[in-house]
């Protein structure tokens, strides 16, 4: 969304924040700039203009190193890499340079064998395993080998192929990362990482005594988040059982709790209620 704009829904444009504002007996949240340098980032929740980092101990925004200068983590240098055992900005270093475990190599490169190299391209000789643990490109894996990419059309890899990601495996089917091919999902009650483990419409839920694949939670039910109970309920942080969402005019203090996912008040009251179509977010 644009500045000025409401964001209780849809995130604001790049160079903007959310920030909830009052308006008469009413609240609501609008998109403002992010600050600038030199001014507080506090109270935007960290977030500054392009090419800026906020200073975790000043709460300032700051304009990014260049390599050289003093640092505690990545998003304080202009090149991206803060060299934790110096705590200096460092560029990334180049092809063929000399490098280590803990050094970084520029662009597609990838430390290997003491040298950053070019990552390999399909078809090409590779040593590694998984997508994320060989050394070819994104996407694609070393199998016998030799770079191999996933098919790009979603859910048309059948049980036993080749996979980069969830999404390339048949329904009923999810990517095994140790692996790399399709395999079939988990039923109710077995241990899980993430949902597409699990049979459709199970959930990979944090439950005792861990993760399992698991249906929605039914209400009066034991939860841990939001996001596990069943249509129509949401997870009483204080009792920690799914209960059925509040209608309008009854007290909140989250959207969470409502039926029209909308609590009006001041940020720590408030009743729900619809969102006012004729509620206007200006500038302060």
């Amino acid at each position: 969304m644009a500045v000025g704009e409401a964001c209780e829904r849809w995130p604001c444009r790049f160079g903007s924040y959310c920030d909830q504002q009052g308006n008469g007996d009413s609240t609501c949240t609008i998109c403002l700039p992010a600050p600038g340098v030199g001014e507080n980032c506090q109270a935007s929740h960290g977030a500054c203009q392009s090419g800026l980092d906020c200073d975790i101990q000043t709460d300032l925004c700051t304009a990014r190193g260049e390599a050289g200068s003093p640092c505690e983590d990545d998003g304080n240098c202009v090149t991206r890499w803060c060299v934790r055992t110096t705590h200096t900005c460092a560029q990334p270093l180049a092809r063929d340079q000399p490098c280590t475990a803990t050094d970084r190599c520029a662009g597609f490169l990838l430390c290997q064998s003491g040298t950053c190299q070019a990552l390999r391209l399909s078809g090409e000789s590779c040593v590694g395993g998984d997508p994320g643990g060989s050394n070819c490109v994104a996407g694609a894996a070393c199998v016998n080998g030799f770079c191999e990419r996933a098919p790009l059309c979603g859910h048309t890899i059948p049980q036993g192929g080749f996979c980069a990601n969830d999404a390339g495996c048949v329904n009923a089917s999810y990517c095994d990362s140790a692996t790399s091919t399709c395999v079939p999902r988990f039923p109710i009650g077995a241990v899980c990482d993430r949902t597409a483990q699990c049979q459709e419409p199970l959930l990979c839920l944090d439950l005792d005594p861990g993760n399992q694949c698991s249906p929605w939670v039914a209400e009066g039910a034991w939860c841990r988040d939001q996001g596990q109970c069943d249509a129509g309920l949401w997870c009483d942080w204080e009792t920690s059982v799914c209960v059925a969402l509040l209608a309008n005019g009854v007290e909140c203090i989250s959207g969470y709790q409502c039926f029209s996912g909308h609590c009006g008040g001041d940020g720590v009251s408030g009743v729900c209620a619809q969102p006012a179509q004729s509620l206007v977010c200006a500038m302060p």
